[in-house]
Parts: structure tokens; C-alpha cells; sequence
């Protein structure tokens, strides 16, 4: 199934995540959250009523991909955002992101930071 809202962060080949307290930094300041599951480089979090997968694309490139919850455009704004400057952060403001979503009618929106 493909997700209504992922989050692609580019150039982030140094971003290393190896325990479920790593995975869990990337949890937006300001918002309630936890690391749920880590293996492999790959896992979820909770932010929210939400629940986010992460995963390893390629060489590089790392998604967060929206697996459980609704949110408005603004919620999904604000944890996109929340999540990216955390990465960026941690990580370096080299990293590149993209933010990509569908709508209830399924026109695409595209959101590049």
C-alpha cells in the first residue's frame, strides 16, 4: 500500500540510526512521541495519533512514510517540518527534503523545503 504522505530526506547518508533512542530523536520538538519498533536500519515512530514508518531508500536517501492516523494539512506541515529540522539538526543542513502527500480527492500536492 502506498502512503498518503511521505517525507524523502536526501543527501542524509550520515544520518546513523542504530537503537530505538536514535530513531526517537527525530521525534519534533514540542510533540508527544515515541520509537515503536527498530531492526535493520528501518522503523516506526509514534508522533501524535499518528504512526510513521522509516526506511532506508537507497544510497542516501532516507523516507518517513505515514502508516497509521489522519491528520489536516496543517498537522502533516507541522510534523513534515518538526521532522526535517530535526534531521537537519542532528544530521547537517546539507540534507534535502521533499514532502509528498495526497488529498481526500486525490489531486497531489508536492511540498519542497
Amino acid at each position: 500500500m502506498k502512503s498518503a504522505l511521505t517525507i524523502t530526506l536526501k543527501n542524509a547518508d550520515r544520518m546513523s540510526i542504530g537503537s530505538l533512542s536514535e530513531l526517537e530523536q527525530l521525534v519534533p520538538e514540542g510533540m508527544a512521541g515515541e520509537a515503536l519498533a527498530y531492526g535493520q536500519g528501518e522503523g516506526q515512530l509514534r508522533i501524535g495519533e499518528t504512526v510513521w514508518g522509516f526506511y532506508l531508500v537507497d544510497a542516501g536517501n532516507r523516507s518517513f512514510a505515514l502508516e497509521e492516523g489522519v491528520l489536516s494539512f496543517e498537522e502533516a506541515a507541522a510534523i513534515a517540518t518538526g521532522i526535517i529540522h530535526r534531521a537537519r539538526f542532528l544530521w547537517g543542513s546539507h540534507i534535502e527534503s521533499e514532502v509528498r502527500g495526497c488529498h481526500h480527492d486525490d489531486i497531489t500536492m508536492r511540498l519542497i523545503s
